[in-house]
């Protein structure tokens, strides 16, 4: 599935939400030498419950605006994004 996320590198807290269309991730990591990337990854994977290996960023490597590619059983990526959709809920990691 592909999904285009808006990342915020450098702050306090991890946290994804909605933002319609995108899903909008803030991290702690720092946007140099790929750690904001790499740290996005692991996010990823642990909130969609797939490997790392699972997430790819296809565009958007040095952008704020990424387009990624997760790979796994549609339905529960699917239900994952239906679930964050609500606007109350907003993840805190």
């Amino acid at each position: 599935m592909l999904i285009t996320v808006i990342v915020k590198p450098g702050r306090k807290n991890l946290k994804i939400e909605w933002l319609n269309p995108k899903l909008s991730v803030s991290l702690t990591a720092q946007p140099k030498d790929g750690k904001a990337n790499k740290q996005l990854i692991k996010i990823l994977a642990e909130f969609f419950g797939v490997s790392k290996t699972a997430v790819k960023i296809k565009s958007g490597q040095t952008s704020h605006i990424k387009r990624v590619t997760i790979t796994g059983k549609e339905s529960d990526i699917a239900k994952k994004l239906t679930e964050i959709r609500k606007p109350e809920q907003i993840l805190f990691l």
